[in-house]
């Protein structure tokens, strides 16, 4: 029951992979999902995420919701919200990926959630294609203080 949700909580089509130094190359990617429900950003204080079975570093990781941009260590240090149907962007620094096959995402966040320590909240398990496409995020000053 619990895979069904976390696959629809994916962004269909959200995956795509980003160009970071304007350079018309892939040095990165990022996916969208729908947040489950109310989660308060202070309790997370990591993230697991793999793709195609690759953990990725949480220091390679952005969160981008309403507005604003969080590397995984700034949210214990928030004191922002997320609710139930805000759309997250996760943005991840690394080798972009290839668009010639399905790609297989996990992602759960650790935390203390419901008063237990070291609790996992999944968040998406899914499987999408990489859409044809380079986002370009040189420009952008959201994400200029992470790449340094």
């Amino acid at each position: 029951m619990w895979r069904h949700r976390l696959r629809r909580m994916y962004v269909r089509g959200s995956l795509v992979n980003v160009d970071f130094n304007g350079d018309g190359k892939p040095d990165g990617f990022q996916f969208q999902f729908i947040a489950p429900g109310i989660i308060s950003l202070y309790e997370i204080y990591d993230l697991n995420l793999s793709v195609d079975g690759e953990k990725i570093n949480s220091s390679n990781i952005l969160i981008h919701l309403n507005g604003k941009t969080y590397s995984v260590g700034d949210l214990v240090k928030s004191q922002d919200y997320c609710l139930l149907g805000d759309e997250v962007t996760i943005i991840v620094k690394k080798k972009g990926l290839t668009s010639d096959k399905e790609h297989f995402i996990k992602l759960s966040a650790i935390g203390s959630f419901v008063n237990r320590k070291d609790s996992e909240l999944p968040l998406v398990l899914a499987s999408d294609f990489l859409k044809n496409q380079i986002l370009d995020l040189s420009r952008s000053k959201k994400i200029a203080w992470w790449l340094g």
